[in-house]
């Protein structure tokens, strides 16, 4: 009898080892499942961030393209490198900064990433305006580049209500509602695409009963 209560404790003492092996195992799968989804959302955070880079850049080169013409004719063509050495020589630029953007070889992705940097310090309170005196174009050419982002916004943001069809937005912002729509709705159509139908379908049935009304009043 003694025997048997001993094996039994033994078989209990064995089973509740393969209990504590088989948590631990179960919560080391779940931490290594943890640290893959962490890398793989800052991967795609990286390419989210490097994607609306390159969105921003179509659409600054595409409405700047006149204004830093007329910049170059009168100030030279590193009209925005002079600034931007200037700013970094007061060290109101980051070294490893400025070294990363003066690095771009492309001559109009240098110049959106300067103006970027130096508006980020504006609005981040490094750079005051006043800093930028002596150079009378600075402050337009950045208020350029903001008002064509906010552009950009206010068109995602009407495409993705409905408020505007696809066929007029900009390429760019129409680029950045249909990801910013996927991204919300991946496994079904998207609610970009949806709205804008929907928004075609409403300017053609309006043009249609304008057009009835025009033959009946004709009539």
């Amino acid at each position: 009898m003694r025997r048997l209560k001993d094996a039994e404790e033994i078989q209990d003492q064995q089973a509740f080892q393969r209990q504590i092996s088989g948590a631990a195992a179960e919560a080391g799968e779940i931490a290594s499942a943890a640290g893959a989804r962490r890398q793989a959302a800052d991967a795609t955070e990286r390419e989210e961030k490097e994607r609306k880079e390159r969105v921003d850049r179509a659409i600054i080169l595409e409405s700047l393209g006149d204004f830093e013409a007329n910049l170059e004719d009168q100030y030279g063509p590193s009209f925005a490198e002079n600034l931007f050495a200037e700013l970094f020589e007061a060290e109101l630029i980051e070294a490893d900064e400025y070294a990363t953007i003066m690095a771009i070889e492309d001559e109009d992705e240098r110049r959106i990433a300067i103006a970027a940097a130096i508006q980020r310090g504006i609005d981040e309170g490094h750079i005051d305006p006043d800093d930028l005196e002596g150079h009378p174009w600075a402050q337009e050419w950045l208020s350029r580049h903001h008002a064509e982002a906010a552009r950009r916004d206010r068109e995602v943001e009407m495409g993705l209500n409905g408020e505007m069809s696809a066929a007029e937005m900009s390429a760019a912002a129409r680029d950045e509602a249909k990801h910013s729509s996927l991204e919300d709705t991946p496994d079904r159509e998207s609610s970009f695409e949806a709205a804008t139908v929907n928004a075609e379908q409403g300017n053609s049935i309006d043009s249609a009963g304008a057009n009835f009304l025009a033959g009946r009043s004709l009539g």
